[in-house]
């Protein structure tokens, strides 16, 4: 009996080290370091692109926060993969925080002094590269 192959892509049928762009090419990303994640496995990649398509990393946040947390019909966002999918909603990160605060973390959490400090490092930081 053969073994069925897989549908990710794969070298000698074993899994493979790929890069994944933060900011798809087909979308305007380039090549540069700030945009590739390397090392990702073939089958993970894969996967990657069968749930989420093209989206961006906010816009997979933005999908999760708006569709994914509550219930109801679920909405394809997945942009080139399927030519018949909506534009994703958008959101921004201040207001995906606070959707995410008040929908995954308990009611009683309050950010530790040493995440308030490690956000304003990371603030401050991209002041300066900008």
């Amino acid at each position: 009996m053969t073994k069925p192959k897989p549908p990710w892509p794969t070298q000698k049928g074993k899994v493979f080290s790929q890069k994944h762009h933060i900011l798809p090419s087909s979308r305007g990303g380039g090549a540069g370091f700030r945009n590739i994640l390397k090392g990702i496995p073939s089958d993970d990649h894969w996967v990657w692109h069968r749930l989420f398509g093209n989206l961006t990393p906010m816009e997979i946040m933005t999908v999760l926060v708006k569709h994914l947390f509550k219930g109801g019909n679920y909405r394809k966002y997945r942009r080139s993969i399927e030519k018949a999918s909506s534009a994703p909603p958008s959101m921004s990160p201040d207001e995906i925080i606070l959707a995410l605060e008040r929908q995954v973390f308990p009611k009683n959490w309050a950010p530790s002094d040493k995440l308030m400090r490690r956000l304003e490092r990371l603030r401050v930081s991209r002041n300066r590269e900008s």
